[in-house]
């Protein structure tokens, strides 16, 4: 996928990239498939913290390995271990379980979590979910994530809060 903006950034979107573009103030952008297959991908959308940011981009690729087993942080608000940085207090991270391994996240009560399996089979706190499946849970301490075959999931942590940006 072939992304393109007024920022003047031009950059090729590949396979276990992520990327975060902050509108802000106002861009344009366009992103296409010069491929003969089709894209898949994920867009998600996380209101900042601030209203009227400066328009932005980050772009970082990721190895699989590094998330097999275990969460891997992709993209955060203090972009930490070479995450893609947010303009906001939310989390953003990948895990491939192999079938029977589990993961425990730890968050506070104050967060809602939001799972999507990518592929495969997982449980989220005994809850079955297949391939394109999401969970959305809130009010928790823990969450387990199992894999009943070999599941890629992707898990977002939010604040609970569903305040407006401040000015």
């Amino acid at each position: 996928m072939k992304h393109q903006d007024t920022m003047g950034n031009t950059t090729v979107i590949k396979k276990n990239d992520f990327q975060r573009m902050t509108a802000g103030t106002g861009l344009q952008h366009s992103e296409w498939n010069h491929a003969d297959s089709p894209v898949h991908f994920f867009q998600i959308w996380v209101l900042p913290q601030v209203k009227g940011l400066t328009p932005s981009y980050d772009q970082k690729s990721f190895h699989p390995e590094s998330w097999r087993n275990h969460l891997t942080l992709l993209a955060g608000g203090q972009a930490a271990n070479g995450a893609v940085s947010l303009n906001t207090d939310a989390l953003v991270y990948r895990t491939e379980l192999d079938a029977g391994q589990s993961i425990t996240y730890e968050t506070g009560e104050d967060r809602k979590l939001f799972g999507y399996v990518i592929k495969g089979h997982a449980k989220a706190d005994g809850i079955e979910l297949r391939s394109r499946d999401q969970a959305r849970l809130q009010a928790q301490k823990n969450l387990e994530l199992r894999g009943e075959s070999k599941a890629d999931i992707l898990l977002i942590d939010i604040p609970a809060s569903t305040s407006q940006v401040d000015d």
